[in-house]
């Protein structure tokens, strides 16, 4: 839908992206179906006999994983009738819409905060790399077909710098999204290193920066020389003349850049210089990884948040000795920087509150930036419960807090435990 709108100019390049865009809307409803019974067999653990279980299949067609393949079966069948009837490109967009939003019914953004920012820059995410992945095919099958003649040549090299600036655009909107999505998905640096979530996002990002630099050469190279190639043929002609196939001139002769342009007309029009070669074959290449791209990211969508698998999300819990007798269970919540609630409960080995603590003190630590230690004298709450309201997690990252226990006149307990802070 969005190269149809942003693309192709021509007959011949509209119809070539509808047709590709059908086969694309009719494979989504099929891995749409497929995302049943893989779903079930996953949350049951019962492997493929899952597939065939009535209660499984219930269980997650009542989901929102089941919603969100409902609404993707219907919105990719309306896309693919859209398509087929030559609908224009706006109307396709807005067909698009529902298919789109079926990706956002699911996933970690509906469970993360802020969850207006994740589920934004999910959807802008996933608009953003689908229009470069379809654009890929498109341009795939365009450099692909036959062109009988040099202005065919100079249509097609027309559609690849069209798309090259389009490309550009959906560049800066994956990359700005990704970023926003990572931040309160991972939390710090040690969890992005640590957690399996962390170690896929990077797979991901690698694979993203290595299409980001087959974009650049293509954009920056390739498609000038392209260009340039098919210039003589095409002239100064509108993208009306450049549709019509098999009325060129054969007599026009090419420029010879390093050995990149072709050598006349019909080394332009039959795609023999060595730039359309080129082009062609880092435009299969891109498709390729953003493939890649689009498995890791399902990986993604089914693998624990690195800030949960940290302890970062939500609240965090931790226990810690105190002395032979006690100990010490600490809650944060939420565990964000910013204002935090802290929970502090000192228990006998039976997991009894203790009676025998008569005050309690904390200070907090921030050994990364040398901050602190901050003294907070939490209030008593009740037989061995403590609660400290504190604006003073001013920094992601490991903070230590130190508890100290009165056990009496003179004497006292201590015990330091360390908190993983959230953005």
């Amino acid at each position: 839908a969005g190269i149809v709108a942003l693309v192709a100019r021509t007959r011949a390049d509209r119809t070539l992206a509808r047709r590709w865009g059908v086969r694309g809307a009719v494979a989504l409803v099929g891995l749409a179906v497929l995302s049943i019974p893989v779903q079930a067999a996953a949350v049951t653990g019962d492997g493929l006999g899952a597939a065939v279980s009535i209660d499984a299949l219930r269980e997650v067609l009542t989901s929102p994983v089941g919603t969100a393949v409902a609404v993707r079966l219907v919105g990719s069948a309306v896309l693919s009738m859209l398509l087929a009837a030559g609908a224009g490109g706006g109307l396709l967009v807005v067909g698009a819409v529902p298919t789109l939003g079926s990706f956002v019914l699911e996933g970690h953004q509906r469970t993360v905060e802020p969850l207006w920012l994740l589920a934004g820059s999910d959807a802008i995410h996933l608009a953003a790399a689908a229009v470069w992945l379809a654009g890929l095919i498109t341009i795939g099958a365009a450099l692909r077909r036959p062109q009988r003649d040099a202005q065919g040549a100079a249509a097609t090299a027309r559609l690849v710098g069209r798309f090259s600036a389009v490309a550009l655009a959906t560049v800066g909107a994956v990359t700005v999204s990704g970023v926003a999505m990572a931040v309160p998905l991972v939390g710090t640096g040690d969890a992005l290193l640590q957690t399996s979530y962390g170690r896929l996002l990077l797979v991901k990002l690698t694979a993203v920066l290595v299409v980001v630099g087959l974009a650049a050469y293509n954009r920056q190279r390739l498609v000038p020389r392209v260009l340039a190639a098919a210039a003589p043929a095409g002239g100064a002609e509108d993208e009306t003349a450049a549709a019509h196939e098999g009325g060129g001139d054969d007599g026009g002769g090419g420029d010879h850049d390093r050995g990149d342009h072709a050598s006349g007309d019909a080394g332009v029009a039959s795609g023999s210089s060595p730039a359309w070669r080129r082009l062609a074959t880092t435009v299969r290449v891109e498709a390729v990884v953003l493939l890649v791209v689009a498995l890791v990211t399902g990986s993604l969508a089914t693998t624990q948040p690195a800030s949960e698998a940290a302890g970062l999300g939500g609240w965090y819990e931790v226990t810690s000795p105190l002395d032979e007798a006690l100990e010490v269970d600490l809650v944060v919540d939420p565990n964000r920087v910013g204002r935090n609630t802290i929970h502090i409960y000192v228990l006998d080995r039976t997991g009894r509150p203790a009676e025998e603590v008569d005050d309690l003190t904390l200070e907090l630590t921030y050994p990364e930036q040398d901050l602190g230690p901050i003294a907070v004298e939490p209030f008593f709450a009740g037989t061995g419960h403590w609660i400290a309201t504190v604006d003073d997690l001013t920094f992601p990252g490991d903070w230590e807090i130190e508890v100290t226990a009165g056990l009496g006149r003179f004497d006292e307990a201590s015990t330091t435990v360390t908190v993983p802070v959230a953005w």
